[in-house]
């Protein structure tokens, strides 16, 4: 009997963008591991066309946390929230009980650690720089942090031109190298896909590729999870709320 085939959900949290959402799923299936399933990827019905406000990652946390819900119930082994801003993942987390979920910043930030003592974060926008540097607090990595650097482009535009977007980040990583003592750069925006070869060849340091970064890890934690039994602890952070507790006020 052949065994089942894990399936990975990608979901890029903002409204549908048909040619972006392709070349994600085109990029990930390119380097998925050959025993999954094809790398779905899918949006958000009726969300903002980018998250570099506050405001829009609030209004798009109801709707992403459902859809991982439905993920986990659909049979899905691991969503990831393709936005670097991993919006809602610790509550994402916490409703899901038997599901992988992994966030891109939180994929990156703990890959590059392992690669370098010091790493710098190419962001779009110096909008976003807050946000990452709080994340980075949580995630216990601010002392491995060399810079960050903005590329001064919104995110929206990241893929409309790929040859400025490229000059863009030559220049940035440069600078986070020369300036900054950078050992490694994470592409901080999951629109800054597909550079990392061409970057990293030139430059010779790592640099991380947000999607495939949070891909490498889903499948890491799957198999972590299958062999070992190892999975978010629910003893207490990310408890589930129970079915009985959510029906009392109406929650699907």
């Amino acid at each position: 009997m052949a065994t089942k085939k894990k399936r990975i959900l990608y979901i890029d949290p903002v409204g549908e963008k048909p040619l972006v959402q392709a070349a994600i799923k085109e990029h990930l299936n390119r380097y998925a591991a050959e025993d999954y399933a094809a790398i779905e990827v899918t949006h958000l019905d009726k969300a903002p066309p980018v998250l570099e406000y506050y405001y829009y990652l609030a209004l798009i946390a109801p709707k992403l946390l459902h859809r991982i819900k439905q993920a986990e119930l659909d049979g899905f082994d691991a969503a990831i929230i393709g936005c670097f801003c991993d919006p809602a993942l610790d509550a994402a987390k916490e409703i899901c009980e038997n599901m992988v979920v992994v966030g891109v910043m939180e994929a990156s930030v703990h890959i590059a650690s392992f690669l370098a003592s010091r790493f710098s974060i190419l962001a779009a926008q110096q909008k976003s720089v807050q946000d990452f540097r709080d994340n980075l607090i949580k995630y216990g990595l601010k002392d491995k942090l060399a810079s960050f650097r903005s590329l001064g482009i919104s995110a929206a535009e990241l893929m409309k031109d790929s040859n400025e977007t490229a000059e863009r980040m030559r220049k940035e990583i440069r600078l986070a190298i020369d300036e900054d003592g950078a050992e490694a750069v994470i592409l901080g925006c999951t629109l800054q896909l597909g550079h990392f070869q061409e970057l990293q060849k030139e430059f010779g340091i790592p640099v991380i590729d947000a999607p495939l970064a949070a891909l490498r890890t889903a499948e890491s934690l799957i198999s972590l999870r299958d062999d070992f039994g190892w999975y978010t602890s629910k003893i207490c952070s990310y408890l589930t709320p129970s079915k009985e507790e959510l029906a009392s006020w109406g929650s699907e």
